[in-house]
This record gives C-alpha cells, sequence and structure tokens, in this order.
C-alpha cells in the first residue's frame, strides 16, 4: 500500500544526499545498513574520514527537531518517521 511508504533522504558527509523509499515496518537497522552500503561509494578523498566514522559507530537523526534515532530493532513507523524525512549522519555520542 502507498500509504506505508517513507522516502528517506540521507545526507552524507560532504554534502551528498541519498534517498531511497522504505515501508513503514522497515526496521532501522536495514536503513542503517543501506546507509553504510552508501557511505562505501563515497569518494576515495573521503576515505579516511568516513572509515573513522563508520568505526565510530555514527548515529542518523534529523536537526529540527532534534531527533536521534538509534534504537535499530524497530520499525521506521515504531520510530514515528514522516512519510519524508530528511536524516543526517552524526558521529556517535557513545563512547
Amino acid at each position: 500500500m502507498i500509504s506505508d511508504v517513507i522516502l528517506v533522504l540521507v545526507r552524507l558527509p560532504g554534502g551528498t544526499r541519498v534517498s531511497r523509499r522504505f515501508t513503514s515496518n522497515t526496521l532501522m537497522l536495514y536503513l542503517k545498513e543501506w546507509v553504510d552500503s552508501e557511505l562505501g561509494k563515497l569518494p576515495e578523498s573521503q576515505n579516511a574520514e568516513l572509515l573513522n566514522l563508520i568505526t565510530s559507530n555514527y548515529e542518523l537523526g534529523t536537526d529540527f527537531p532534534k531527533k536521534m534515532y538509534s534504537d535499530l530493532d524497530k520499525t521506521l513507523q515504531q520510530l514515528e518517521f514522516p512519510k519524508r524525512v530528511l536524516l543526517n549522519v552524526f558521529p556517535s555520542s557513545a563512547k
């Protein structure tokens, strides 16, 4: 059903944006795995920064309203994702 589709736009380091549609019952884990694969496609000049970012367990979140999505076992619906969302990649705050 079309109403169960969420358009996710992700701003990667360096300003590159990627987008994909997910169903509302998609686990956050799968969305993050997709972002991992997109990070791997970025130009070589950003590899050192990206490797550090990936190994530091980055987080995905929104700027406004400020909200972080770190519960990988929940669905996008359980996390109350809107029908369209712009996520940013942030270095993890967990030490």
